[in-house]
């Protein structure tokens, strides 16, 4: 399982950006990957609704950031994230969630996720979030 090893210090505009979005719910994966991806050309956005199938997708394909979901079908974001982590894997993870909870956001920085960002903020401030945990600082 690989991803980003080393942090960018400064990310470019022309550097392709590959992300893995996991929810349960298709219309907000087809939502967000059409926003993402015209807020930047080179962004691509790969997307699932079955958190087995996006551990294949991690086996097979290098990602510069994970995004999931907190509830999934069969398992949590969290638990897809701890299940990363055990098999070596390093990409920048964050994790989405409908309702903001201290409990989860606790749970989810023990388990190395490097954002905790809730749903229902502005899909920009998302997106830039996304691209801080993958960088460590915003697009510049």
């Amino acid at each position: 399982m690989t991803g980003l090893k080393m942090r960018n210090p400064k990310p470019r505009k022309d550097t392709e950006i590959k992300i893995l979005l996991v929810d349960r719910d298709q219309k907000f994966l087809e939502r967000t990957k059409a926003l993402w991806e015209s807020r930047a050309e080179w962004t691509t956005v790969e997307t699932t609704t079955n958190p087995e199938e996006a551990l294949e997708k991690i086996r097979n394909a290098n990602h510069d950031a994970i995004v999931a979901g907190y509830v999934l079908s069969g398992m949590t974001g969290l638990e897809l994230l701890e299940t990363i982590r055990e098999r070596g894997g390093s990409t920048p993870f964050v994790v989405l969630t409908g309702a903001g909870s201290e409990e989860i956001a606790s749970k989810a920085l023990n388990l190395e996720a490097d954002r905790y960002i809730t749903k229902d903020i502005d899909p920009e401030t998302q997106f830039e979030g996304i691209m801080n945990a993958i960088f460590d600082r915003p697009i510049e």
